[in-house]
């Protein structure tokens, strides 16, 4: 995808201003995409994804990452999936903890299986919203 031998890294924009009209979208996959641009993660702010269950963005947010700064708008939008069964965000530690906040009213009655690994250490931009991810999480009744 985008990860930092990509070409193309200008078409980022577009593809997920698409992916963000596909109403129908299931899954989604973007693990390593870390070039992708804060200006093109926030085309997705407005997304509508009511059958997404299962989303990867491990290692688009990390020390790599040129995007960090965009990432509200994906995590505005993750938040309004309430099919969502499986989201892997490892390895995000550069996601700033205003970010992570617009998960604080997420209600995801099917979450499964949550994957924050090392996105909340002492050197992570965001560890402050680390009570704001357990909190959610612990709305979570299918959280395993």
């Amino acid at each position: 995808c985008f990860g930092s031998e990509s070409k193309g890294i200008e078409a980022a924009g577009g593809l997920l201003a698409f992916l963000g009209r596909c109403p129908e979208l299931q899954e989604l996959f973007m693990s390593e995409c870390s070039q992708i641009l804060a200006a093109a993660w926030r085309q997705l702010e407005g997304a509508h994804w009511p059958r997404l269950t299962k989303v990867n963005f491990d290692r688009c947010f990390d020390e790599n990452s040129k995007g960090a700064d965009g990432v509200a708008g994906l995590l505005t939008a993750l938040a309004r999936c309430p099919e969502l069964k499986d989201l892997a965000m490892a390895h995000c530690s550069h996601i700033p903890a205003a970010a992570w906040q617009q998960l604080e009213g997420a209600h995801w009655p099917r979450l499964a299986k949550g994957d924050f690994e090392a996105c909340f250490s002492s050197e992570s931009e965001g560890v402050e919203a680390s009570a704001t991810i357990l909190s959610f999480l612990g709305r979570c009744p299918e959280l395993q």
